[in-house]
């Protein structure tokens, strides 16, 4: 594993990928505005040095400052009489040749210039969503820019004056980030199982936490609540350990580890990736089935995974099938796109993620794109010799008469005997134009600059053979009538010229995530197959060297995806509960009172599924609210809507009408309604329906809100309820009686929901609602 490296001041970890907003700026030179800036912003103003170094790390480089450098520039920025909090700070900057020199060593470092290769304008928009979360407005942006530009500030400088000018919301928003990263930074220091986490790693963490910054003012709730996600990333942001957080998540089964779940075909289904021979018709059928669990995928989990990694429940692969594929969804033309960008598969589950082509799958998602070879999709006679074929140029040799030898590169464990190195060349002396033998080589660096990870410049040029033919393929002998050289920097203007994004290291994914599907005949699997299973995840997903289970007698060492990419991205396929999708609240809101008085006090109280956090209300003064119920006091009558909010959304709105009717003598529960002058209770069910003469009598003796003199309704007052569309909501029973006979023995009766009228016997069974 590459560990942290705390030689100072040395800088060491990417940049977040902040979210940003817009906002504004004040010029650095405005005493004034300087003095009400430090008015607003005292309270929250860091009290020492390492607060100080804490927020000029979040600030430039948009990470938690590593222990080691964490306390060195603490102590030299004491020792240089620097301020203790980053309010005065820049007029230091200003005064003290050594606190400048040391603020300009951030700007002038390797991790800068990686971070920030672009032009002055989009440095100060990164800055800006570094420090506050937000997007500079027009004019800030323009400002600070012509600064630069005009070399008036140092870009370091730059950064401090922002900080320096952090007013009310701003200054909150840099001081939560500045816990979330002192948090880390103190996990570090004082872990005392001795863990050193990658740079991938405290950047993935970091990142998640600064993008999660809360908006609520309490700072110790906020620092605990950082703290507890931090102890979970940092401890289990890799691992297949244990209890999935749900046994099923809709159609699918779930796992010890939380590393994979499982899919069940229908025996058919199953039945056709069995037979499944390569054919079209063949690949049309499976291809139909993933796309099914795909859309189910979609359904349950969050947009949180770049690939589904689909895995079939058979122990050797078909005959005839491939031995993966990768299948992208398809040119994203949205904003934002979703994250899912393709699915794998994998016909076989038996070492399926060390003996398949895995990397060479995954790179499908990059490459090859436009390098032009003998094959549109791979790297062909050339000498790019990666996952995607070619040679290795260190083995290539021209044997005259246009004729030329060229054989793939090996990888070997450190202190292999040289006789062993020698007979595996002998044995493998040639190459591919396709793949070079699954997870046995690392990505080539052509292949680690298609995926953004290293930049052009340090990608050999690339030669590729014009006209090739095979003389004798298993020696890796070929002819060819000349080279065509390209630099990666050409390539990526070929990807460009055919309308793909070029490689950008500034915006290359370092943190991938899938989620692993086993399609399956079975309502779960066998204790061996999700053993395996999970056992192989994490020897692909660890971040460090995996262990012996994947070398072939200490000779060819099987790369994981971050060996392959040389420590510069990782692969997380755990905790794949954690992402099952929640929806937004579905709410209902009920009123202790339906009909009352003006003024009458009413407590409407909202019931949510799942559970709402939050609840926007929209009567006067509302807002979002914590509490379920609140009170009104309506003067005339009125409609309220809430939604219901959690983590995932808002909930669609829900609503109840409040009427007010003034001189009402007694105010109306929930339930009843005024209308025409009259007061109305809700249908009568009780345990059973009544006959006529049950239902007069119920209306007439009972005593309803504590009321009685009420009675059945005539047919013409009933429909004249329902047709003003303020009946209380129908029951199991609709049809509700009248008092208007129809016959001698039959009495006029209406559903409730239909509003259509009916006569029945008034021996039969019907609902009474009673009117007053």
């Amino acid at each position: 594993m590459r560990k942290v490296n705390y030689l100072i001041p040395a800088l060491l970890v990417s940049a977040s990928l902040l979210s940003a907003c817009g906002g504004d700026t004040n010029p650095v030179n405005a005493p004034l505005q300087q003095q009400e800036m430090r008015t607003t912003s005292r309270a929250e103003a860091p009290s020492n040095h390492d607060d100080v170094v804490q927020r000029l790390y979040v600030g430039y480089f948009g990470r938690a400052a590593d222990p080691g450098g964490l306390a060195y520039y603490a102590k030299l920025y004491r020792d240089a009489g620097a301020p203790t909090t980053v309010v005065g700070m820049n007029e230091a900057y200003g005064s003290s040749s050594k606190i400048r020199a040391l603020v300009d060593s951030f700007g002038t470092s390797a991790e800068s210039a990686e971070l920030y290769p672009g032009d002055n304008a989009t440095f100060i928009a990164a800055i800006y969503r570094n420090i506050f979360n937000r997007a500079p407005d027009q004019a800030g942006a323009a400002y600070w820019t012509d600064l630069l530009d005009r070399k008036l500030l140092t870009r370091a400088s730059a950064a401090l004056a922002l900080m320096s000018s952090a007013r009310g919301s701003d200054v909150e928003a840099l001081s939560k980030k500045a816990i979330a990263a002192q948090i880390l930074t103190d996990a570090l220091a004082k872990d005392s199982q001795g863990t050193s986490y990658s740079n991938e790693k405290i950047t993935a963490v970091v990142r998640q936490l600064m993008s999660n910054v809360s908006d609520r003012s309490d700072m110790d709730a906020f620092r605990g609540t950082v703290g507890a996600t931090l102890t979970v990333m940092l401890k289990n942001d890799f691992s297949c350990a244990g209890n999935p957080a749900a046994a099923t998540i809709g159609p699918f089964q779930t796992y010890t580890g939380d590393c994979l779940v499982s899919y069940q075909l229908s025996a058919a289904e199953m039945k056709s990736l069995a037979d499944y021979d390569g054919s079209s018709s063949a690949y049309s059928k499976v291809n139909a089935i993933e796309d099914a669990v795909s859309a189910q995928v979609k359904a349950q989990f969050q947009d949180n995974f770049d690939t589904i990694f689909y895995i079939w429940d058979l122990e050797t692969k078909p005959a005839n099938a491939p031995y993966g594929y990768y299948q992208p969804t398809g040119q994203c033309t949205r904003t934002p796109c979703p994250r899912l960008q393709g699915t794998m598969t994998i016909p076989f589950w038996n070492d399926a993620l060390r003996d398949s082509p895995l990397l060479h799958e995954i790179l499908h998602r990059y490459a090859n794109k436009a390098l032009p070879s003998t094959d549109t999709s791979h790297w062909g006679f050339s000498s790019v010799g990666g996952q995607l074929g070619g040679w290795d140029a260190s083995r290539f040799q021209a044997l005259g008469d246009n004729q030329y030898h060229a054989a793939a590169p090996l990888v070997f464990v450190p202190g292999t005997p040289k006789a062993t190195i020698d007979y595996i060349y002998s044995m493998l002396n040639a190459f591919s134009e396709y793949t070079s033998g699954g997870n046995s080589v690392p990505y080539a660096p052509l292949e680690l600059y298609s995926m953004g990870l290293i930049p052009a410049s340090e990608v050999p040029d690339v030669q590729i053979a014009q006209s090739p033919v095979w003389v004798d393929r298993a020696k890796g002998n070929f002819s060819a009538t000349g080279f065509t050289s390209y630099s990666a920097d050409a390539y990526g203007d070929l990807m460009a010229a055919a309308g793909l994004a070029k490689p950008d290291p500034a915006k290359a994914i370092r943190n991938y995530r899938a989620l692993v599907v086993v399609l399956t005949d079975k309502t779960q699997l066998t204790s061996d197959v999700a053993t395996k299973l999970t056992s192989s995840i994490t020897q692909f997903t660890m971040p460090s060297v995996a262990d012996s289970s994947w070398s072939h007698n200490g000779v060819l060492l099987l790369h994981n995806f971050w060996m392959a990419t040389g420590g510069r991205a990782t692969y997380a396929m755990n905790q794949a509960s954690s992402w099952r999708k929640q929806e937004a609240p579905t709410c209902q809101i009920t009123a202790d009172y339906g009909t009352v008085a003006p003024g009458t006090n009413v407590q409407l109280s909202a019931s949510c599924a799942p559970t709402a956090s939050d609840y926007i209300w929209s009567h006067q003064g509302s807002g979002i609210s914590q509490n379920a119920a609140v009170t009104v006091s309506p003067t005339q009558s009125t409609i309220y809507t809430m939604k219901g909010v959690n983590s995932f959304g808002q909930g669609a709105a829900a609503s109840v009408r409040v009427q007010v009717v003034p001189g009402l003598p007694k105010n109306l529960p929930g339930g009843y309604v005024w209308y025409n002058n009259r007061a109305w209770a809700p249908v009568a069910l009780g345990a059973a329906r009544l006959s006529y003469a049950n239902a007069l009598a119920y209306c007439s003796t009972t005593a309803l809100n504590d009321q009685t003199g009420w009675r059945l309704p005539t047919r013409d007052e009933l429909e004249g309820l329902l047709k003003a569309g303020v009946t209380p909501p129908s029951s199991a029973q609709p049809i509700a009686w009248t008092s208007t006979p129809y016959s001698p023995t039959e009495q006029y009766v209406l559903d409730l929901d239909s509003h259509i009228l009916y006569r029945s016997p008034t021996a039969s069974l019907s609902a009474a609602m009673c009117v007053r």
